[in-house]
């Protein structure tokens, strides 16, 4: 374990999505949001969301605030976001200045 000058080192908080907007490799729409199992379904594709997950919502006047659940997001929100390689969700950005998506 590491440490700098006694304390033990941490983890770094979540970086906000508007200081990092790379973060949201994809964009989609949420049509379904099932909170008892966990899923999101994003472009007819179901990911899996953890405790981990971190939601921004940004409102028209372009105030971004954290979510603190997926399930705050109505349904056929355009939405940018960012998922792990097992198919959970890891950051997720909806509201004003999404684009919808267009395949």
């Amino acid at each position: 374990m590491s440490s700098l000058g006694g304390a033990p080192a941490r983890a770094q908080d979540a970086v906000s999505p508007l200081a990092s907007p790379s973060l949201y490799e994809e964009q989609g729409v949420v049509s379904r949001i099932d909170a008892a199992s966990g899923t999101v379904t994003i472009n007819g594709k179901q990911y899996r969301t953890s405790p981990k997950t971190i939601v921004y919502v940004v409102d028209s006047s372009g105030r971004s605030r954290r979510a603190n659940r997926i399930s705050e997001l109505p349904p056929d929100t355009s939405i940018s976001f960012s998922a792990g390689s097992d198919g959970t969700l890891t950051h997720v950005r909806a509201g004003a200045g999404i684009r919808p998506y267009r395949p």
